[in-house]
């Protein structure tokens, strides 16, 4: 009996520490990619694993004001955000990975406006020795496109299978 109530209480703290965890980290992901990019985020839906990984689903990065055709300049199916083991113990969270699925990243001119999407990035500069996360992307596609009229147009299309970024320090 004392076995039982051992392990009730070890999956009930369990189960706490994984709520409690995802309830922390949500917030904690989509502050920070904010931040990154200085854009609007728009994410459909947000879930924790309990490796530490945050996944973010159906999201848009884009300008704060959005247009019609859509002005996003990425999108994708699935965006998993990792967390430095360190800066957990240091009780400061910080994205060190982020995992791209299934997205396209568009850099769109306006003819009509003469504006370009891009330009709503607000990348931010880090602290002296601060390294921005790495990046891995998967099954998506690089376009450029122009807009005239009110009629989006491809003028480049790049797909890409596997790929990540380096940054060098």
């Amino acid at each position: 009996t004392i076995r039982r109530i051992v392990i009730v209480i070890a999956a009930v703290s369990l189960w706490f520490l994984y709520n409690w965890g995802g309830n922390l980290l949500r917030p904690i992901a989509v502050r920070q990619i904010r931040q990154m990019t200085g854009a609007r985020v728009d994410i459909d839906k947000v879930r924790f694993k309990f490796s530490g990984k945050v996944s973010l689903e159906n999201i848009k990065i884009g300008p704060l004001l959005k247009t019609e055709p859509d002005n996003a300049i990425l999108t994708a199916k699935n965006l998993d955000v990792y967390f430095s083991l360190l800066s957990f113990l240091k009780l400061s969270p910080q994205i060190n990975q982020l995992r791209i699925k299934d997205f396209t990243l568009n850099a769109q001119f306006n003819n009509d406006t003469k504006q370009w999407n891009i330009a709503a990035l607000k990348l931010p500069t880090g602290k002296k020795g601060q390294r921005p996360p790495d990046f891995r992307l998967k099954r998506g596609e690089i376009k450029f496109t122009q807009i005239t009229d009110g009629k989006e147009i491809k003028t480049i299309d790049l797909r890409i299978n596997n790929t990540s970024t380096e940054i060098e320090r």
